[in-house]
């Protein structure tokens, strides 16, 4: 071979061009190039038919109905899922009993207590929120959402509509509406 030829191998081995443009005599080099295969000796060959006759080598095939079945450990695995879900399911339950509206209660607002859902206008500073739950004696009980909403609770004894038509009145908030079990 001469050395154009193995320098176009080379350079299709490592995925470069090949340095000619003849491709034809490129392959046709590449061709003379590959070994010839070796015909297999006779005692090879007849320890491949032996293992191919043997039937320690056969796996035998079961239908999935006769297949073994689950371990102690799979089933409690499965039981101890299928108990987790069920009390996932159950902690998600609606405290309101009307179906046009379900409202969930967080864990710091107690049953049968109403609260204020209320979205301050963004261009509200901590400073004002603060000053505002303050003046209408009001705490945050859960929020922000997603949604930029907050939950608010009154502190002490008031109203809920008092609250909220003050809330309503200031130009902090974009949102306010009364939600809970005592939500008219």
């Amino acid at each position: 071979m001469n050395d154009r030829r193995i320098d176009n191998l080379l350079a299709e081995l490592r995925g470069e061009k090949p340095v000619s443009g003849n491709d034809d005599a490129f392959y046709e080099a590449l061709a003379q190039a590959q070994p010839e295969p070796q015909p297999v000796d006779e005692v090879t060959w007849a320890r491949i038919k032996r293992s191919m006759q043997s039937q320690d080598n056969v796996v035998p095939l079961e239908p999935w109905w006769r297949k073994p079945s689950a371990s102690p450990w799979q089933l409690a695995a499965s039981l101890a899922a299928a108990v987790l879900l069920g009390v996932m399911i159950q902690t998600g339950t609606p405290v309101s009993d009307s179906a046009e509206e379900a409202v969930y209660a967080t864990a710091s607002q107690s049953q049968g207590e109403a609260a204020l859902q209320v979205i301050f206008r963004p261009e509200t500073t901590e400073a004002d929120l603060r000053e505002l739950l303050r003046s209408l004696d009001l705490r945050i009980i859960d929020g922000p959402s997603a949604i930029g909403s907050y939950t608010l609770a009154l502190n002490g004894e008031g109203e809920m509509e008092e609250a909220l038509s003050k809330l309503t009145k200031s130009p902090s908030i974009e949102y306010a509406k009364i939600v809970g079990d005592d939500a008219r």
